[in-house]
């Protein structure tokens, strides 16, 4: 047997795949030569080669049935019925299906019932059809076409032929309806941000539709009360001038992301997948390794580009897989912003983004581009940025891999927001300034944003596995000296980086930014300044996600004297500060004045609604926590409804303001005891936070806790424990430990376990850890309290399953102490004091002195609340010594 020089010494299998490979990428046109030089005159060889092909071809013409009327049927008798279904007439033919236009009587609806041809029946088109079916059959969304259900069509004397029911779309494809319609430039964007929401939810699912394409995305006219993705009703699909809602059809060749080996196979390697206009640079390569949601991604631009231009970035029209594989990689296409001039700025860097060929400079996820174009509907920056700022910070993050872990990639796009605001800022002072100031302060900025930001992550000066929260903490290093003739600018640049390190959860950090940044704002743009209010306003929400309440009410009533005494009535500033003083009252228990001066800023807010819309939220979601601590449960679950239509109907449910507003709803349900809703809704919730709000941050946290709360009503036990400890985890990072919302999850996690029947270790464990955290932080007048705890949990940790000694839960927390509190821990001193003074209360415990004398070798450890602690060890040594 002769083998090609070319596949020497390859293994069978090997010469077999690479030649299918070449054969692939020839097309048909050149695939007979291809085959003849290099299966040399092998017999077995070829066949082998050619099975793949055939199945290759097989796979590609069923995923090409139009779904579309008049697309071209054949021939073939047209059955009456399919099961229950009455055929009324055929929608599409291809090599591989047919798909029928169907009645069904319950419920009394039109269907489309996709079926396999009797005569191209194969285990390859068997597959691929099961694959649809079990894709379709993940996906519930408004915006994607619904899988009914599933069966086989018995046929006379062949094999049952299966078939699925769908929901039957009339609308016409994307870039014939916006023409037909003539939607303006607005209309367009929300349509598509609309498409990129459904594409999210598949995304979320595991699923990469890989064949996204006008064709594949007809829109129809709404039905009354049908919401878009995020729950939006009809109206918001075009901004209330239509009630237009697309669907996005056709998940043939979608592949699953769930990292399982069968799903790895839905790519052939060498087996490019998709339509060639619409497929991005790594589809071409058909490496099944490296597909995943950006592909979507980039298809999305594409279709965004043809939406805008009325034509396709690339014209791969009669051209071989090879040849438009070429062009895509090596061309790039004309900017929108030179076809149109109203598409210059925003949607122009937009749809480049989307379309970028590196992937790694696309958005991300769909998500976040459907986010970009609803900043652009509002007027808001986009963050998405050509490539003078975007593409060198990406860049740079390449060259210095550890800057793109954990929370790096919001990080770096932040850090390009600060670096634009500052840019914008310096050009406000250029009316003021001669030419030559005018350059040295542009020089110190940019001096200050690659030395001081991007270079500080050099290996030489922070390690080669440094993240970019490192380099966002040490970014005021030196910045007095750099900025000491530009107060306003450093002023302006420490307001930027508290705000920035508050957005990912870095609040102590925030808050000695903004500290540092306040006289300076009092220095150059006065007192009562908005940016000088705007600031005290930030510092207290930073302040109180540490639950730091006196002085967030203290930065907060600041606030909102500096913007009474320096800014209009009605001000968005003062609103925002009375949201602030609000929120800082509940926090502190002054529940009525918290409701008194909530409703007199959402009076306010409501009176221009426009420039109010998320403190309106803000003020909504705060009377929730009212009503909540005052027990009306009836207001607490209107309030947060009209919260959440409200943000609904403003910024999107995929927002911070919609998580939360969500978060509210779901505990409100939950509290009002409407759980089968509350459940509907606990499912998506942690997705959505997760998208919107960065790893490590509380409002993460806050979720977790609220959906784990459902699960635990429900006895829901598995996933009640995944939420918990998950809340657990990210209150640890983003507050720290020991902290009020951290004892809080800890008893949470032992409430689901002392609830969820045979967990009498993990019981122990967790309320050995309730006691750890109590101990660690109780003030010398807290024993009452203390003893109270220990009593109470080792009483359920007893009922849980657990043999305990007549002290309870003591002998184990003194078993346990090296490993809770080891030596060297700060805490280590108050946990042993308050140990010992336990121990003095308690019958037939004869460990006080040796806790009290552990305690006392501690002492020059604790560092946090350190007289606190004195006082504790003192207080043992006295009452050991008696």
């Amino acid at each position: 047997m002769n083998t090609p020089d070319t596949h020497a010494g390859a293994s069978r299998d090997e010469q077999v795949e690479a030649i299918f490979e070449e054969a692939m990428r020839a097309g048909m046109s050149d695939r007979a030569i291809v085959l003849d030089r290099l299966c040399a005159g092998d017999a077995g060889l070829r066949a082998e080669v050619n099975s793949l092909l055939s199945h290759a071809q097989e796979t590609r013409d069923f995923l090409e049935s139009p779904l579309l009327p008049g697309a071209g049927a054949m021939e073939m008798p047209l059955p009456e019925a399919i099961g229950p279904f009455k055929i009324l007439g055929i929608l599409g033919e291809g090599g591989m299906g047919c798909v029928y236009e169907a009645q069904q009587e319950r419920p009394h609806r039109k269907v489309a019932i996709k079926m396999v041809r009797p005569d191209a029946i194969s285990p390859g088109a068997l597959r691929r059809f099961e694959r649809e079916i079990e894709t379709l059959g993940q996906l519930r969304h408004p915006c994607i076409a619904q899988l009914y259900e599933v069966g086989q069509h018995a046929q006379p004397g062949g094999r049952p032929l299966p078939y699925l029911v769908m929901e039957l779309v009339r609308g016409a494809p994307l870039t014939k309806f916006a023409a037909a319609n003539a939607l303006s430039i607005p209309d367009r964007v929300r349509l598509l941000a609309s498409i990129a929401d459904a594409v999210q939810y598949a995304h979320q699912r595991g699923v990469v539709h890989r064949d996204l394409k006008p064709e594949n995305i007809l829109v129809e006219r709404a039905r009354p009360g049908e919401a878009d993705a995020t729950g939006t009703p009809e109206n918001d699909t075009l901004g209330g001038t239509s009630n237009a809602l697309p669907k996005i059809l056709d998940f043939g060749i979608a592949r699953l992301i769930d990292g399982s080996a069968d799903a790895a196979q839905h790519t052939l390697a060498g087996q490019p997948m998709g339509t060639l206009a619409y497929m991005s640079p790594e589809q071409f390569a058909a490496d099944p390794r490296g597909i995943d949601t950006r592909c979507d991604v980039y298809a999305l631009g594409v279709i965004a580009y043809e939406l805008f231009a009325r034509a396709r970035p690339f014209d791969v029209t009669g051209m071989s897989v090879v040849q438009a594989a070429k062009l895509v990689e090596s061309v790039e296409p004309p900017l929108l912003g030179s076809i149109d001039r109203l598409l210059r700025g925003d949607i122009e860097t937009i749809v480049a983004r989307a379309m970028a060929k590196d992937r790694d400079r696309r958005y991300s996820t769909a998500a976040a581009l459907a986010d970009d174009l609803r900043r652009h509907l509002r007027d808001e920056p986009i963050l998405a940025r050509p490539p003078t700022t975007a593409y060198q910070l990406t860049k740079f993050a390449s060259r210095h891999r550890g800057l793109v872990a954990g929370a790096a990639a919001a990080a770096l796009i932040l850090v390009a927001g600060l670096v634009v605001s500052t840019t914008l800022y310096v050009r406000e002072q250029r009316a003021a300034r001669k030419a030559a100031d005018e350059a040295a302060l542009s020089d110190a900025v940019r001096d200050y944003m690659i030395d001081g930001l991007l270079m500080a992550a050099a290996p030489d000066r922070m390690g080669y596995d440094v993240k970019m929260l490192e380099v966002l903490t040490k970014a005021s290093d030196g910045l007095h000296e750099r900025f000491k003739d530009h107060p306003e600018v450093e002023a302006q640049v420490r307001r930027d980086l508290g705000s920035v390190l508050g957005q990912l959860g870095k609040y102590p950090e925030s808050v000695e930014q903004l500290k540092q940044c306040i006289p300076l704002l009092e220095k150059t743009v006065g007192p009562d300044h908005e940016w000088t209010v705007a600031t005290f306003n930030v510092m207290s929400n930073s302040l109180g996600a540490q639950h730091k309440n006196d002085e967030e009410l203290a930065a907060a009533s600041e606030a909102l004297t500096r913007a009474r005494r320096g800014l209009p009535p009605g001000h968005t500033r003062t609103i925002s500060a009375m949201n602030n003083v609000g929120a800082a009252l509940h926090a502190l228990g002054r529940v009525d004045e918290a409701k008194a001066i909530l409703n007199e800023g959402l009076r306010l807010a409501e009176q221009s609604p426009k420039e109010n819309v998320e403190t309106i939220g803000t003020l909504l979601s705060q009377l929730v926590a009212c009503a909540k601590v005052n027990g009306d449960k009836e207001a607490e679950l209107a309030l947060t409804r009209r919260s959440v239509e409200h943000v609904k109907s403003t910024v999107g449910l995929e927002t911070e303001m919609g998580v939360m507003a969500r978060n509210n709803l779901l505990n409100a349900l939950s509290d009002s005891g409407k759980l089968d809703e509350a459940a509907a809704l606990a499912v998506d919730l942690p997705a959505a936070a997760e998208r919107v709000f960065p790893p490590g941050h509380s409002h993460r946290a806050h979720v977790y806790f609220s959906v784990s709360n459902v699960f635990l009503i429900l006895k829901r036990f598995q996933e009640a424990e995944r939420y918990a400890l998950l809340a657990h985890a990210t209150f640890v990072t983003a507050i720290g430990d020991p902290s009020w919302p951290v004892e809080l999850a800890v008893e949470h996690v032992r409430k689901v376990y002392f609830k969820w029947p045979g967990h009498s270790a993990q019981l122990l464990e967790w309320s050995l850890r309730r006691m750890q955290a109590r101990m660690m932080v109780s003030h010398p007048d807290e024993l009452g309290t203390a003893l109270k705890a220990l009593e109470g949990t080792s009483r359920q940790c007893a009922a849980g399953g657990n043999k305990l000694t007549d002290q309870g839960l003591l002998t184990p927390l003194w078993q346990e102490r090296d490993r809770l509190v080891p030596p060297g821990h700060p805490r280590r001193a108050a946990f042993l004091a308050n140990f010992s003074l336990m121990c003095d209360a308690v019958e037939g415990c004869d460990l006080k002195k040796e806790a009290a004398d552990l305690a006392v070798a501690a002492l020059p450890d604790a560092k946090p609340d350190h007289d606190i602690a004195e006082q504790l060890v003192g207080m043992a040594r006295d009452r050991a010594g008696r």
